[in-house]
């Protein structure tokens, strides 16, 4: 286990109100090594030729001298959720049988292998959209110098799935819309999402499902679209999905406000005096109580606390800082005792 120092961090792109409906922002670009098969086609010593060619190339860039450089296979299984977790790789990376990378640098990671050779994210804290392009676009532009990526007149960069073609940029929010949830209203707007090509999915991305009333939205079109359209895009979204929201909610506390109240109000209890708690229980009881700051109640709550409740007590986190695999079991109890130990 590698990353126990690392477990017991904040991670710095955590939204710092408690209350929003925003919590991170994403943007990832994919290329491709021109010259090589893409990941899905190339073999095993292909694969490692990549991993190879990336990690060197990277070196002898300045801003990634010293980023670190993860050999997946060398990883232990906590390792590898850990990283998951972190929100610093996929699950097709970390559970692939590819040769498979990962650099992580101050401001950005790289995954290497991926379903594309790189797969180059940012992160940013609550809706920021703009200024984490803008960040992500200065680290390409600098990787850009070092390598000679796929790409095509027509069709501009070439990425391994067709919807990633063109500009390879996705960008994404996290979002926390529990009213939504709650009101039975999440259905119809996930649907509108879709039938204007924006994507909802999981926590953790694609092929993850759905907790606690925190969606991950991001465009689905990559192809000749620019950042700028697709930022003007989701922006529209975000202050859609805000209507939305506050609208259920005031529906919600009209004709629901005791129930609410004693959801919120037990949730807190079970936070700060449970002595096992399943992480997917958790998770649902921070959304209540994030649930609860956006209508204004007086909870003794503050976001940085709240944030590490929801991030540091993810499993492979606290095994990590408990430096040996636990059971399900242990590890409810150990995520229950860090609990008390924040609320203090």
């Amino acid at each position: 286990m590698i990353f126990s120092d690392l477990a017991s961090k904040s991670i710095s792109w955590q939204g710092p109100e408690p209350g929003s409906h925003f919590v991170s922002t994403r943007v990832r670009f994919a290329r491709n090594l021109k010259g090589h098969y893409f990941p899905c086609r190339a073999g095993a010593g292909e694969q490692l030729k990549v991993r190879k060619e990336v990690f060197e190339g990277l070196r002898g860039l300045p801003g990634w001298k010293s980023a670190s450089r993860l050999e997946l296979e060398e990883l232990d299984i906590s390792d590898r959720k850990f990283l998951i977790e972190r929100h610093l790789a996929s699950y097709d990376l970390v559970f692939t049988d590819r040769v498979a990378g990962l650099v992580m640098g101050d401001d950005a990671a790289i995954m290497v292998n991926e379903e594309d050779h790189l797969r180059i994210q940012v992160l940013g804290p609550g809706l920021s959209l703009q200024e984490s392009f803008e960040k992500a676009s200065v680290i390409v532009r600098e990787i850009s110098a070092a390598f000679d990526f796929a790409q095509n007149d027509e069709f501009g960069f070439l990425t391994t799935c067709p919807t990633n073609a063109g500009t390879g940029l996705r960008i994404s929010f996290l979002a926390h819309l529990p009213s939504l949830v709650l009101s039975g209203y999440i259905g119809e707007v996930i649907d509108s999402l879709a039938r204007v090509g924006v994507a909802s999915r999981g926590v953790y991305g694609e092929a993850t499902k759905p907790l606690g009333g925190f969606f991950q939205i991001s465009n689905q079109v990559t192809l000749g679209v620019t950042g700028k359209e697709i930022i003007d895009k989701l922006t529209a979204i975000s202050k859609q999905l805000e209507d939305a929201s506050d609208k259920a909610m005031d529906e919600l506390v009209s004709r629901r406000k005791t129930e609410l109240e004693d959801r919120i109000y037990r949730s807190y209890g079970v936070i700060q005096y449970a002595r096992r708690i399943s992480y997917e229980e958790l998770i649902s009881r921070i959304s209540d109580i994030r649930l609860g700051l956006s209508m204004g109640m007086a909870l003794p709550m503050g976001g940085d606390r709240l944030n590490d409740m929801l991030f540091l007590s993810q499993p492979a986190h606290i095994e990590q800082r408990n430096g040996s695999p636990l059971s399900p079991d242990e590890r409810d109890e150990k995520r229950a005792e860090f609990l008390r130990e924040i609320m203090g």
